[in-house]
């Protein structure tokens, strides 16, 4: 059991990139993308880079919850992304059964930050479940544009689907919006509307997760190769 108290810390913030891995950022290995947005916050200077380090495993859902819980995935059945696929002949080993969502019964973050009196927030990606299954049901207050999908319905508003299914909370949107953009004036709003109370916030980025869009002007600054 865990108990935290809301006097000690006044915010906790956790961002995560999907199918983000370390090839994908400047100062790691790779010196022909420039992840702009760490590089001015001062994040990769002024903060701790950890270069060592392991995932409960390698796609969406079962590493998102070993984050969530704590807990290795497999205790859940989380073994692959939700929901995922049928066998395939390529495959040497069938897939076991996999459950439609994290169980109810599994203690998030979300949940022990709530009970502790902290304002939550979750937007972004959660392959953890549709409905019923969903941030609110695993102790966060307040949740946008989270739902059972992988993928974004698109990374360019309108942010729907071919039949028409929008991001939840994200139904309205100036054309052209840029997803990405999008989720993270999201957080900064709830920060602003939360500062004056201890809070939790998870920012889960659908990017760099296919489809890989971006906007125009990203593409033409790598269009002509590397950039300055």
């Amino acid at each position: 059991e865990v108990h935290l108290d809301a006097q000690r810390v006044d915010a906790q913030g956790f961002q995560l990139g999907d199918s983000l891995v370390d090839g994908f950022l400047t100062d790691i290995h790779n010196r022909d993308l420039r992840s702009e947005a760490a590089e001015q916050l001062g994040l990769a200077k002024s903060g701790a880079r950890f270069t060592q380090a392991t995932s409960a495993c390698p796609v969406c859902s079962p590493s998102r919850a070993g984050i969530m819980t704590g807990r290795h995935p497999v205790r859940f059945g989380v073994t692959d992304w939700l929901p995922g696929r049928p066998d395939m002949p390529a495959h040497q080993l069938a897939r076991p059964a996999l459950p439609d969502g994290l169980p109810a019964d599994a203690v998030t973050l979300g949940e022990v930050f709530s009970k502790a009196g902290y304002a939550t927030g979750y937007i972004g990606k959660w392959p953890l479940g549709g409905a019923g299954k969903g941030p609110a049901e695993q102790g966060f207050a307040f949740h946008k544009a989270a739902n059972a999908a992988g993928s974004p319905a698109s990374y360019f508003a309108p942010y729907k689907s071919a039949n028409g299914q929008a991001i939840p909370g994200l139904e309205e949107a100036p054309q052209g919006e840029y997803l990405t953009d999008r989720l993270s004036r999201e957080a900064a709003d709830f920060i602003r509307a939360n500062s004056g109370k201890p809070f939790l916030l998870v920012l889960a980025h659908y990017a760099p997760h296919t489809p890989i869009r971006a906007p125009e002007a990203t593409v033409k600054k790598y269009a002509q190769g590397r950039p300055g």
